[in-house]
């Protein structure tokens, strides 16, 4: 009886340490989202910034602002595309793009509500096992949607960084390091993800050490059992990415796409240039700032880079835009480039229902 009462005991002490971890989790969440959310409104109320643009509105080119949210439905679609394409491959017949769709916005908007966008591919990969994947299957998909999505950023930012430096090398203070920093931490992630997708035993020192530290605190019992589970997964998780691989005419459809992806993303700021009436500069300007600023915050903690892109922006387009209209641009490009994230990924996930076991929905 004193066993069974020991064992209740422990179970019921590891299940109060994982609801008081897990509660300290979304505090920590919470307040770095209110603290982002706190930066877009100090921005929207300051100078009264967000009435001026309540008032502008009517006065702006409806066609341009169109462009803009195109532009930005487009990003999400060819985003899309990609996971069809990897998810497809894995299926071995055609993956739903609605599906794919859904798959993208569940990523967009847990991306955008968590530090360094680190919710989105953990639930996607929720969102996979619920439509009857395994996890070593998911996992694989996302890593490699994730390593083709870093690397491509790194070539993009790279070709950015030699084609247009001279733009603001020797005007904007400390712009050499902050590219810098914000090109090397891409490439870092991108060494890190090459390294898990190709070695295995790189991949199993990883996730074997994590599970025996998740033992140690007593977040798993069974850490034995849970290194098997998890070597099985990791076997998959190899074949997978073998069969992947190979496929050359696969990855570099995924890279076309991911390009055009970044590129409409990027583009934004030149249509909101357009709908305030600007005329001289070339979209192609446009675009390459738009990445210098993507660049320069991609490395900020704070859900959507907040603070550091707002700060970029204004920085790096000040040269497009004019006093007064600089930070109104800026909240319009925060509200289609980020904040439709969130607005059309929570529509998109409460009016998704995705049924267990059930692999029928990749065709």
């Amino acid at each position: 009886m004193s066993i069974i009462y020991t064992k209740k005991a422990y179970t019921k002490k590891g299940n109060l340490y994982l609801d008081k971890k897990n509660k300290l989790n979304s505090i920590i969440n919470i307040i770095l989202l209110i603290v982002s959310v706190g930066i877009l409104v100090y921005f929207c109320i300051n100078n009264n910034n967000l009435l001026q643009l309540m008032e502008a509105i009517p006065k702006l080119d409806h066609f341009w602002l169109m462009a803009s949210a195109v532009a930005m439905f487009m990003s999400w679609l060819f985003d899309s595309l990609v996971l069809r394409e990897i998810l497809s491959d894995v299926y071995h017949k055609k993956y739903s793009l609605f599906m794919a769709f859904k798959l993208t916005m569940t990523g967009q908007y847990f991306s955008a509500v968590t530090p360094l966008g680190a919710g989105g591919q953990p639930m996607q990969i929720l969102y996979l096992t619920k439509q009857g994947l395994t996890a070593g299957s998911a996992i694989s998909i996302l890593v490699r949607k994730f390593l083709i999505y870093q690397s491509g950023m790194a070539i993009y930012s790279l070709i950015t960084i030699v084609s247009k430096f001279s733009m603001f090398g020797f005007e904007v203070p400390g712009f050499i390091t902050l590219s810098l920093i914000g090109f090397i931490s891409q490439c870092f992630i991108v060494g890190i993800l090459i390294l898990f997708y190709v070695n295995k035993d790189f991949t199993s020192k990883i996730i074997f050490t994590f599970c025996k530290i998740l033992s140690k605190i007593k977040v798993i019992k069974d850490s034995e059992q849970l290194r098997k589970k998890t070597e099985n997964q990791l076997n998959l998780f190899i074949e997978n990415n073998n069969s992947m691989r190979k496929n050359k005419y696969l990855t570099l459809k995924l890279y076309l796409f991911t390009f055009l992806q970044f590129t409409s993303l990027f583009s934004v700021p030149f249509f909101i240039y357009k709908a305030f009436g600007y005329r001289g500069f070339p979209i192609i300007d446009m675009i390459a700032t738009q990445a210098f600023v993507t660049m320069i915050s991609s490395y900020t903690p704070l859900p959507g880079s907040a603070g550091t892109y707002e700060g970029s922006f204004i920085m790096l387009f000040r040269n497009f835009f004019g006093y007064d209209s600089l930070p109104l641009a800026m909240i319009l490009c925060r509200l289609i480039t980020y904040c439709s994230n969130i607005v059309v990924g929570f529509i998109v996930i409460k009016c998704s229902f995705v049924p267990r076991h059930r692999k029928s929905s990749a065709g």
